[in-house]
């Protein structure tokens, strides 16, 4: 298995709106822009709000869905950078 690494992120939360509806989370950022997350992605999304950092969200998804912890650090590793990439993720620091 491969190792997982902490990190240190924080979200901007200030700069977006979400709701969670009947377990789809929908985001709306600064820009107006909306985001839809699929259920897997609903999941960490919501457990990144409450704190979890991504050696959590990879326990959270291989306790979830029964996969392989390098499926599961891929498919976190792939829903941090997509937040950051939208700005809604940054390096705490």
């Amino acid at each position: 298995m491969a190792p997982v690494k902490s990190i240190n992120q924080s979200l901007r939360l200030r700069r977006v709106q979400w709701h969670d509806h009947d377990g789809q989370v929908v985001i709306l950022d600064s820009s107006a822009r909306t985001i839809a997350l699929n259920p897997t992605a609903a999941m960490l999304w919501r457990h990144l709000v409450e704190g979890a950092d991504r050696e959590q969200l990879v326990r959270d998804l291989t306790d979830e869905f029964g996969i392989e912890e390098t499926i599961a650090v891929h498919d976190v590793d792939a829903f941090l950078d997509g937040l950051k990439s939208r700005g809604l993720l940054a390096e705490a620091g």
